[in-house]
């Protein structure tokens, strides 16, 4: 949880210095400038529970097709996709676009109890959820050594 306050906190300025250089009048003067898209890959909620760690990630418009979910070098999990941009016909006054489309990329670290080989993902009403199950923890295996007298 420390990597996803880390990353959370290091977002903002990270992103309010962007907006400045690319367009310092929508900081000054809100409503002025482009209107800046919001993200593809929407808010992600991560749930501990007792058997598994499990990410939510709003999408909404995508489909399982959309979507890639990986696990690299066993111990970061990957969701990429991509928004198509809907045909418009040239006809169409367009008022304002707020949707964004294009690519997106979101990485997070597994935590160590995490199983990587039975990972499994699904899409749901426009929510990209990742399962990622614990491993179990082995229960100690307990022998008892007898004890002997030494003979003299």
């Amino acid at each position: 949880s420390s990597a996803c306050k880390m990353a959370i906190n290091q977002f903002v300025p990270d992103r309010l210095f962007n907006d400045f250089f690319r367009d310092p009048f929508a900081l000054a003067l809100p409503g002025f400038g482009p209107q800046q898209a919001m993200p593809m890959l929407g808010a992600c909620d991560i749930v501990e529970t007792p058997d598994a760690h499990i990410v939510k990630a709003d999408a909404p418009g995508l489909t399982a097709a959309d979507v890639k979910v990986q696990v690299t070098d066993g111990n970061v999990l990957t969701i990429t996709g991509e928004r198509k941009r809907e045909h418009e016909e040239k006809t169409d006054k367009m008022h304002r676009v707020e949707r964004s489309f294009g690519k997106f990329t979101r990485s997070f670290p597994l935590p160590p109890d995490a199983d990587a080989g039975k990972v499994a993902a699904n899409v749901d009403h426009g929510v990209i959820v990742v399962t990622i199950p614990k491993k179990s923890t082995p229960t100690p295996r307990v022998t008892d050594v007898p004890i002997t007298t030494k003979a003299k």
